[in-house]
């Protein structure tokens, strides 16, 4: 259990004071710490520094930082997080979230064999784990009792920054045996190399079968005999209860191939699975786990203790201690093995060094060696998601009324005000009508009809196509954006995908009676909006929901009567609505509803949040983002604004016909700054009038023309070859990265460069 740092302990490692030692393993020690600057439990860590004798050579400190890189990728409520490592510091060091909880290995030794309901449990949130963790592309190799961490809401997985990516890229020297004797899988112990997903199930299967007895399958006094049983085949389940034996038996199945997949065993352990096609259910139960009285009773005493630590914590300097101790080194050296399985007799002393030492690599290793565990784990509370390049995603513009009432525009200084990579001019055609899109700085990811699929900006060529059914009359979810991630629809829920190949990595459960619309990514949440019975603006409720980025916690979930799920845009820290009844915001930290405004046709919002309201009378109120007070008013409806200027777009009838105007005004108090005549063809509305800079840009069936922003004049025109028509009522998708602007219509999709 956590204990308390000595008067001579040092206090610092990196950004990190050290506040309790959480334990030692045979590369290092584990500390509890907090993040300068934090405070609450969102701020602690569980800081682990490499011993010196084990970090002198380069090439374990590029395995560190490559085995770091990938651990980066895994974010699941069954998992640790990695939030920081420093390969090249002295020594090198890394930091995973905290939750105060025992091992599994100390709650069973403690109180016993696990019931078997639990197991199962444990057996359906481990697999999810080792999905989310295989979904990284990322293979465990050490998965045993020491390594789950019992929290409140379930188990979480830990040790997994050890394994190595199986992509081709060795991670962990060839022919070295890395895990722990009896939890080993065959193909581990052979020394060929060949080690897969299908390894992590095999340790799954001793894991559940020492959980539900209390002792491994393949148990022996002898190394060389467990070794052999293993090679074999020859598992001891006679203890094991019916409802989990047969299950057990497949994940110990020789051949990789004939065990069952993480998907399979969530279905066949989680009765809320069963029947739900690939994908569909694969998040935390919201029901507490059911831990046995004793294992909820010791995860007790570890809060406890650990609020006893950190309230005893002394203050500690400014100024950053030089140097960081370093832990005794174990009892010999770590040893490697190249040896066959069935070579006995050459086997035993690497098996002998397996078991006193795990052999290989061993980055997050927190096992004391007393099965007591160290309860250093991931806690929903503390997440932080590494820091990434500033990656700006576009709201998408759809038409009928139901669009996203606001544009952002690409910050100054980041990767969205530069043109991709490689651009040149494209046009591209998808599988059928495109419903929504959103943009990153290498993607461009578009719904249609039939699924979401993914195109490299520059030149519009596919990277990969996600399948998902549509309702009847329906749209496809809009997909989110955001880092390594993308947020697909899934059945009646989100799924977490990663971004390169649209791999699954997660799932969030729906709702029944809901669909998910709109999935948008700000400010390290996710905000999810779903449709009710019905369809969207219906006098139904819609739901709306925000989780973090970091983890899938969900935070908050609101429903909203006859809005439309797919207007939800954020701004200026709410999530501005729009439908049939009216004009909303949610608060983005709670969900609350802060502002119900009048029924409305078409508004605008900001990118600073300023509230744009048209009237019956064809004039548009301007009003205050947070309280809807109005402070002034244009002329015309509102087409497009930044912080400084609004655009709008006023129509007169003549004796001689319609006449346009374009109005500038100012955003503050609707102070007109400039008219001029716009006699450009079709229809014109939000999503066609973009501010790119201190251009304003205006899309519509004659081509693309730009426009000074100060004073209204004309820049340039032009019309690209197999231009779309415009001329109808339904506003094009318009998205914009650098110079370059994104049109979708129908199924038809261009990039072209601004004039």
């Amino acid at each position: 259990m956590l204990e308390p740092l000595d008067a001579s302990a040092v206090r610092r490692v990196g950004p990190y004071v050290l506040i309790g030692r959480i334990g030692a393993g045979g590369m290092g020690t584990v500390h509890l710490a907090r993040r300068e600057g934090t405070a609450g439990p969102a701020g602690l860590a569980a800081v682990k520094t490499v011993r010196e004798d084990a970090c002198l050579d380069t090439e374990f400190r590029l395995r560190f930082r490559r085995e770091a890189d990938a651990a980066r990728a895994v974010r699941s409520p069954f998992t640790a997080v990695l939030v920081d490592a420093a390969p090249d510091a002295a020594p090198p060091w890394l930091a995973t979230e905290y939750v105060t909880g025992p091992s599994l290995a100390e709650a069973v030794t403690r109180h016993g064999p696990l019931p078997l309901d639990v197991v199962r449990a444990l057996g359906a949130d481990l697999a999810r784990a080792l999905r989310a963790i295989h979904g990284a592309r990322i293979v465990h190799r050490d998965l045993k009792p020491a390594n789950v961490l019992c929290d409140a809401a379930g188990p979480k997985v830990i040790d997994f920054g050890i394994a190595r990516a199986f992509d081709g890229t060795v991670l962990t020297a060839a022919g070295m045996a890395v895990g722990t004797l009896g939890f080993m899988s065959p193909e581990q112990l052979d020394g060929t190399g060949s080690v897969g997903p299908a390894s992590d199930v095999f340790s799954l299967g001793v894991l559940l079968c020492w959980a539900a007895t209390g002792r491994g399958p393949f148990d022996d006094a002898e190394p060389a005999a467990v070794i052999a049983r293993i090679a074999e085949g020859q598992a001891d389940l006679r203890l094991v209860p019916d409802g989990l034996r047969e299950l057990v038996g497949a994940c110990l199945s020789v051949a990789p191939n004939a065990r069952p997949t993480t998907d399979a065993l969530v279905r066949a352990f989680d009765p809320r699975a069963a029947g739900e096609r690939p994908g569909a259910l694969f998040a935390r139960s919201e029901e507490p786990f059911p831990w046995p009285a004793g294992v909820r009773e010791l995860i007790g005493a570890y809060e406890a203790k650990t609020r006893e630590v950190v309230a005893s914590a002394p203050l500690v300097p400014a100024v950053p201690s030089a140097a960081v101790p370093v832990p005794a080194p174990p009892d010999g050296p770590p040893r490697r093995s190249r040896t066959r399985v069935r070579v006995a007799v050459t086997a035993v002393a690497a098996v002998l060094a397996v078991t006193a030492t795990l052999v290989g690599v061993r980055l997050l290793a927190r096992d004391d060696g007393d099965g007591k565990g160290t309860g250093a784990a991931p806690s929903p509370s503390t997440a932080v998601r590494p820091t990434a390049p500033p990656d700006p995603v576009e709201p998408m513009a759809n038409g009928g009324g139901l669009g996203a009432i606001t544009w952002a525009y690409p910050e100054p200084g980041t990767r969205g005000a530069e043109r991709p990579k490689g651009w040149k001019p494209w046009h591209a055609t998808a599988g059928a009508h495109v419903d929504g899109c959103v943009l990153g700085v290498d993607l461009l990811v578009c719904s249609d009809k039939k699924g979401v699929e993914a195109r490299r900006p520059a030149d519009g060529k596919l990277v990969w196509r996600h399948a998902a059914p549509v309702r009847a009359g329906g749209a496809v979810m809009t997909a989110g954006l955001s880092g390594d991630r993308v947020y697909l629809p899934e059945g009646g829920g989100v799924l977490v995908a990663r971004r390169s190949d649209a791999r699954p990595l997660a799932h969030w459960p729906g709702v029944a009676g809901f669909l998910p619309e709109l999935a948008v990514a700000a400010g390290g949440r996710v905000y999810v909006a779903y449709e009710g019975a019905g369809g969207g603006g219906l006098p139904g409720e819609m739901l709306f929901r925000a989780y973090r980025e970091s983890d899938g916690q969900r935070i908050w979930e609101t429903k909203v009567k006859e809005a439309y799920p797919n207007s939800m845009t954020p701004a200026a820290g709410r999530l501005y609505l729009a439908g049939p009844g009216g004009t909303w915001q949610l608060d983005q930290r709670d969900g609350r509803l802060r502002v119900v405004g009048e029924r409305t046709a078409t508004d605008l919002v900001g990118p600073d949040g300023t509230f744009y309201k048209w009237m019956k009378d064809d004039t548009t109120q301007i009003r205050d983002g947070g309280t809807l007070r109005v402070r002034g008013g244009i002329p015309g409806r509102p087409l497009t604004a930044d912080a400084s200027t609004a655009v709008s777009l006023y129509e007169t009838q003549t004796e001689t016909g319609k006449l346009r105007e374009l109005i500038g005004s100012r955003s503050g108090d609707g102070t007109v700054l400039w008219r001029t005549l716009w006699d450009g063809t079709g229809f014109m509305d939000r999503g066609q009038a973009l501010v790119v800079g201190r251009r304003l840009v205006l899309i519509n069936g004659s081509g693309v023309e730009t426009r000074s922003l100060t004073d209204g004049a004309p820049i340039a025109f032009v019309r690209p070859a197999s231009w779309p028509d415009l001329s109808d009522p339904e506003v094009p998708l318009t998205l914009v990265a650098g110079d370059v602007v994104f049109v979708v219509k129908d199924t038809g999709l261009w990039s072209v460069r601004l004039p």
